[in-house]
């Protein structure tokens, strides 16, 4: 087990960067990254998917020495390049897994932390399928999601489009990904392809055949979108730039642009909730499912939440904000979204239980219409 392998090396390491050198005056770290590695080296829990540590080591095949591991830290934790660049620096001394596991314990969470890893892993390796078995489906398949973008860097969106049917039903990705995953990670490396321009981008996810692949692909389009320029873009714009458009998959759009929202409104839920209520069709619809993204860790810390947060406007509104709180929320803790999902009533139990259960990227869920094909009445 890699845990078992390198565990005491990685918590040395992290006590010696994040305990003692901070007194020395060598770092200037946050205290929330000092209190989740002091939790992890004295709680050292065991992976969820337990098989999936299960790995090969390093590709070097020797341990990750403790120096090795102490000069990435510093130089990950100093910022003064770009995580890709730091993180292809030092696949070659720690390896892939190693690296994973030090995202894991200082980003109980991580996702999009692990994007420019699986990106570095791939442009190392320049062999996909290697690159999957390293990411495997660690920080919820961001490094997955970091190999695809680079895996297609070097292609025209027309290339991309030709292969939208095959890609997603390799055997190398259905091992290991359900197939609206591989869309999300696809809808990465169109953005990307496209430049940041969402018109384009959004064009070519909509050529997958099946209307949920689309949909998972402008999720991934979105998410790319939201980390690289949205920022810039939105200033001096309206707050719900830039899904307040006729562009197709407003929940997509949402789903990210809700945090900023949330963020804008000094993190008032009612207030956000009456900015959904005013709008009309998927508009609405995609502003509740984005509500619902946007306070998944407060429904982490206080399950009993869900239902007071998921009260307005429609059933289908309401299904969507479930869904939106649930399915990610079960990706990080499944247990914790069961028990939010058992305070709610009758009416709601089913769609609640159902995305705990199944999670991200489900191709069958009864409520995918409501994310693919509605328009404003």
């Amino acid at each position: 087990m890699l845990r078992n392998q390198y565990g005491w090396i990685l918590q040395v390491a992290l006590v010696a960067c994040c305990v003692i050198l901070p007194y020395r005056g060598a770092y200037a770290f946050d205290s929330r990254p000092q209190r989740e590695v002091l939790h992890y080296v004295a709680n050292p829990a065991p992976s969820q998917d337990q098989h999936l540590t299960d790995m090969a080591a390093p590709e070097s095949g020797k341990p990750a020495d403790v120096e090795s591991l102490l000069r990435f830290i510093s130089a990950y934790r100093a910022g003064r390049a770009s995580q890709r660049e730091i993180f292809k620096k030092h696949l070659e001394p720690l390896g892939g897994e190693v690296i994973l596991e030090y995202l894991e314990a200082i980003y109980p969470y991580c996702h999009s932390q692990a994007h420019p890893l699986g990106s570095a892993i791939y442009a190392r390796t320049k062999d996909l399928g290697v690159a999957l078995s390293i990411c495997r489906r660690r920080c919820t398949a961001g490094c997955m999601h970091g190999a695809v973008r680079e895996a297609f860097k070097d292609q025209t969106l027309g290339e991309i489009r030709g292969r939208l049917q095959e890609f997603c039903k390799g055997k190398e990705m259905l091992e290991l990904y359900k197939r609206g995953n591989c869309a999300h990670g696809l809808g990465h490396a169109i953005m990307t392809t496209a430049g940041y321009d969402l018109d384009e981008a959004l064009k070519v996810c909509a050529a997958f055949p099946e209307k949920p692949m689309g949909y998972y692909c402008a999720t991934g389009a979105y998410m790319e979108y939201f980390a690289e320029v949205q920022d810039e873009e939105a200033r001096g714009r309206s707050l719900h730039f830039p899904c307040a458009s006729e562009r197709p998959y407003q929940a997509a759009c949402y789903r990210y642009q809700a945090r900023r929202m949330l963020k804008a409104l000094s993190g008032d839920v009612e207030a956000l909730a009456k900015e959904c209520l005013a709008l009309s069709g998927s508009w609405r619809l995609g502003c509740f499912h984005g509500l619902g993204v946007a306070v998944k860790f407060r429904v982490l810390r206080n399950p009993i939440s869900l239902g007071k947060f998921c009260r307005h406007g429609s059933l289908d509104d309401q299904f969507l904000c479930i869904e939106g709180v649930i399915e990610k929320l079960a990706d990080y803790n499944q247990d914790a979204a069961l028990l939010a999902c058992a305070t709610l009533n009758e009416t709601h139990t089913q769609v609640c239980f159902s995305a705990a259960k199944e999670k991200m990227y489900r191709l069958s869920k009864p409520t995918l219409p409501l994310y693919t094909g509605l328009r404003p009445k």
